[in-house]
């Protein structure tokens, strides 16, 4: 049995670009980390931490976030990303 993206699987990217990056995936980061969460028909889908964590591991994501970034202005952009404030 094949296993098939779900809404929730979108959704949770989604919710994950717009909190790292500030804005929806584009095409192909979104069904390359939906496919990620899904897991394939012999692939168990990995959690949703470790998709979070690889997600901001990516280069674009080690330039929007450099190393010298403290986690209170990484936490703190994150808000902004979604909630404007």
């Amino acid at each position: 049995m094949a296993v098939s993206i779900t809404t929730q699987n979108i959704a949770d990217v989604n919710n994950m670009y717009v909190a790292l990056f500030g804005r929806a995936p584009d095409g192909e980061g979104l069904g390359y980390w939906a496919r990620e969460l899904a897991g394939t028909e012999t692939v168990v889908g990995k959690s949703l931490v470790s998709i979070a964590d690889a997600m901001f591991a990516v280069p674009p994501a080690r330039a929007y976030y450099p190393v010298a970034l403290t986690n209170e202005q990484i936490v703190k952009s994150f808000y902004v990303n979604v909630l404007g404030r």
